[in-house]
């Protein structure tokens, strides 16, 4: 997995430099990104892409994931980068654009754990606080997508696609029944799908 993503890396850097001094670039390079799905998992999503040329562009996401309760609260964050390569030219005038990316991402959630007990003494409930549960994943793989860009310069961009997942867990696993992939602990392959609406700038 580190070796895929210094090669990643690596090629974004290349592209990045020497795309800086391709002049045939569109007018309006940068496009902003809300994406709703997130919002089922409690996460807030933004995302940013940059044309780097007529052919690529660079996609940069961060979402923030927040859930308040005393039994079972979470809280987190990920990032996440697209290397796009699209197949038509991203200047041409229907604005309807295919592309393939690899992709990257991490997340982390850092849950807080807990459950009500009664009390016969007292006849009541009181709450056990229990120790927390740290999930860390790494993703990467690949995408197929379809971004069309409308006269008003608001875009519609969806893709579908899949990884593999790397997850560790930190933390006690009090109960054998617990499901430690509600904070996200899933090692495998992935699936992914999007779509998000957006500005042309």
């Amino acid at each position: 997995m580190k070796k895929i993503a210094t090669l990643i890396l690596a090629t974004i850097i290349w592209t990045v430099c020497s795309a800086q001094d391709n002049s045939d670039t569109t007018d309006n390079k940068n496009f902003f990104y809300l994406n709703p799905l997130p919002f089922v998992n409690n996460t807030f999503q933004i995302n940013f892409e940059r044309l780097l040329s007529n052919k690529i562009g660079l996609l940069l996401s961060s979402g923030c994931t927040l859930v308040s309760g005393y039994d079972d609260g979470k809280r987190g964050g990920n990032g996440e980068i697209q290397f796009r390569i699209y197949l038509s030219d991203t200047k041409n005038k229907a604005r309807k654009l295919f592309y393939f990316s690899p992709y990257a991402r991490f997340q982390y959630i850092e849950s807080t754990l807990g459950y009500y007990q009664w009390n016969n003494d007292n006849k009541e409930y009181y709450f056990i606080d229990l120790p927390d549960v740290y999930v860390s994943s790494y993703t990467g793989g690949l995408l197929i997508g379809f971004k069309w860009v409308l006269n008003t310069r608001l875009s519609i961009d969806t893709y579908i696609g899949g990884g593999m997942q790397i997850s560790q867990f930190n933390g006690e696993k009090v109960f054998p029944t617990m499901d430690i992939r509600y904070y996200g602990y899933y090692t495998g392959p992935i699936p992914k799908l999007g779509i998000q609406f957006g500005y042309n700038f």
